[in-house]
């Protein structure tokens, strides 16, 4: 039977290549698959990937409250989407193994050139499962070790240190965030490369602050969770809201659990900032991105982060951002301010409240920046060098 009259499925059972020869095959694997940034970051590369040079396939599980229509609506048609239930986000070891065996026979059957894992579960799981099958080249992206954690227990971040130790002598890790270059050559030296999170710039039509607004809209952008730090910025609202009697205040994203999301709204009533505080809850990306248009400060008191999207797309639109150390792309006087405690955070706040030229220039030069540096293009011009052996 001549080699074009193979039908796909049997070709693949047979464990022989689909893609045309001349195509790199390319697989990216994550476990926590959603609408959020790390997701959101998978699917701009996966897309933004030449599909004349490269066929391309994202392996996922989903975050609890995700569905899988909404998830791959993120991913053009032409990438292959493969859904893996068991790569659950807690360490799960009855599930572990499954999705470990079943990647293994994912890439043993496919025979991508090269997998590219995204967050721990699926780094841990999916860089073995790859050295087994032989694949070429391996990389991993932390997006966030797990081990810097502060909410979780001193014997479970030395869990996830050893298990990230282990895994770091299997293929090359790209760093998403300037902030975790230095451990990643811990982990893996020469093999770890700075590869940083992007966003496509152009899809965001800035709106500066204008600067003769006498009450500029503070939000903050993304997931209640502890990492974001929330009770931080509810404390700064409450500040801000007794100087400022005309101040108002969003927040910008879902809870991410019950819990959390009732230890805020009872924050907010203790506070007495339920007449000036919106909480908009999960929106669509598009809609998130309306909302932050509207806004003229934003607020990133991370406890821990890694370069988060939400800050390079309020850059992009346009708006100043007060954030933590953790929040790397900030440029410190110039883009928005870089705060080391929450004193420091109401004084600089203070500052772009009482001036709106500062608020206006400074957005243009968040909007710059984020241009100049982390524009997606860039990205994925270095990834298709990693992809290709190349770099």
């Amino acid at each position: 039977m001549p080699a074009a009259g193979i039908d796909k499925d049997f070709r693949r059972g047979m464990g022989l290549r689909t893609a045309p020869a001349d195509k790199i095959k390319v697989f990216h694997v994550l476990e926590c698959g959603d609408l959020t940034g790390c997701s959101r970051l998978v699917a701009s590369i996966c897309n933004g990937l030449d599909p004349a040079q490269f066929e391309t396939a994202v392996i996922y599980a989903l975050r609890s409250g995700a569905t899988k229509d909404a998830f791959e609506s993120q991913f053009a048609p032409h990438v292959r989407k493969i859904h893996l239930p068991d790569m659950v986000r807690p360490i799960f070891p009855r599930k572990d193994l499954a999705a470990l065996m079943e990647l293994n026979r994912i890439f043993s059957r496919e025979k991508p050139d090269a997998v590219h894992l995204h967050s721990s579960k699926a780094g841990f799981l999916g860089r073995f499962a790859a050295r087994w099958a032989n694949v070429p080249r391996i990389f991993y992206s932390s997006h966030g070790y797990s081990f810097r954690m502060t909410d979780a227990s001193y014997p479970a971040r030395a869990l996830y240190f050893s298990l990230e130790l282990m895994a770091s002598q299997v293929g090359e890790v790209l760093v998403n965030a300037p902030n975790e270059l230095g451990i990643a050559k811990k982990f893996a030296g020469a093999r770890a490369h700075p590869c940083y999170n992007a966003i496509a710039v152009s899809a965001f039509t800035p709106r500066y602050p204008d600067p003769d607004e006498p009450a500029p809209l503070i939000a903050a952008c993304g997931r209640i969770t502890a990492a974001k730090n929330p009770e931080a910025f509810l404390r700064l609202c409450a500040k801000l809201a007794a100087r400022y009697p005309s101040a108002r205040f969003k927040w910008i994203g879902a809870m991410q659990t019950e819990k959390d999301g009732l230890r805020f709204q009872d924050m907010i009533l203790k506070l007495d900032l339920d007449e000036k505080m919106v909480l908009t809850g999960w929106l669509p990306p598009r809609q998130a991105q309306d909302e932050a248009r509207s806004c003229d400060i934003i607020i990133h008191y991370s406890k821990w982060d890694v370069l988060p999207t939400a800050v390079l797309e309020a850059m992009a639109l346009g708006k100043p951002v007060i954030g933590s150390a953790a929040v790397d792309q900030i440029i410190d006087g110039k883009t928005g301010y870089v705060v080391f405690d929450e004193n420091a955070l109401f004084e600089r706040a203070c500052w772009l409240w009482d001036s709106g030229a500062l608020r206006a220039s400074m957005g243009r030069a968040a909007r710059a920046a984020v241009e100049q540096n982390y524009d997606l293009p860039g990205l994925i011009s270095r990834l298709e060098k990693f992809y290709t052996g190349t770099s």
